[in-house]
């Protein structure tokens, strides 16, 4: 059986997307391109900016609940207990800061993804070579935690992701190449505007990383996106 491995915990609210003049989707991706995280860069003290006082109150949190959020995410930070940049390195972390702080919200998703182990190999070496590691994603990865048919996960789809240096990370449907990967390799959305499976993934993968594609110039992986259906 194939090995896959844990890249972290999201806490995602997903936003209706709208790719020019399609229909609105709802798609499962623990990207921030297309859906918001709630641990974001406006919880760390030193990255916050006006830029993030929408969101704040989109997320109805108040000056001093941000103050509060902000002085529990740089301890954790100080402490090597959190990495750069929107994941949790375990399901405990994720849920404890959902709980202190976003108690008041309901439609708030825990999600996970997966590297298999030879992407994980390869991402892991491809982080050896930049400056930032790319960060909570290498530092998560290199625990090998490896996936298990017994925790209380809901596979949602296979997503493509394209990672920055900061260990943010691009979705496919950043880019219109839908109609493509349902063409060159038999793809179909599933419900989650994810995949079900992949097909053909060495060429797959060569295409993604292919600059004439056009898609971001970052390393493109695969993954496996999970919701984590937790018990308080």
């Amino acid at each position: 059986m194939k090995k896959f491995y844990n890249a972290g915990y999201y806490l995602m609210i997903n936003k209706p997307f709208k790719f020019f003049n399609e229909e609105p989707k709802d798609i499962k991706t623990c990207s921030i391109c297309i859906n918001n995280s709630i641990f974001n860069f406006w919880c760390l003290s030193w990255t916050s900016n006006e830029s993030s006082k929408e969101e704040q109150e989109e997320l109805g949190i108040s000056d001093n609940q941000k103050k509060d959020i902000q002085k529990w995410t740089d301890e954790m930070f100080e402490k090597g207990l959190l990495q750069w940049v929107n994941s949790f390195p375990s399901l405990e972390l994720a849920l404890r800061f959902k709980n202190m702080f976003f108690a008041h919200i309901n439609n708030i998703e825990i999600r996970t993804i997966y590297f298999s182990e030879s992407e994980s190999n390869e991402f892991i070496k491809e982080s050896e070579n930049d400056n930032n590691g790319r960060l909570s994603l290498a530092h998560n990865l290199l625990k090998k935690g490896e996936e298990s048919q017994f925790i209380n996960e809901e596979f949602l789809g296979f997503d493509l992701i394209g990672i920055e240096n900061d260990g943010s990370f691009h979705t496919f449907h950043c880019h219109d190449i839908s109609k493509d990967l349902k063409s060159k390799f038999s793809m179909n959305l599933n419900k989650n505007g994810l995949f079900n499976e992949i097909t053909k993934q060495d060429k797959l993968l060569e295409y993604l990383n292919d600059d004439l594609t056009g898609l971001a110039p970052v390393p493109w992986f695969i993954v496996k996106t999970k919701r984590v259906n937790y018990i308080e």
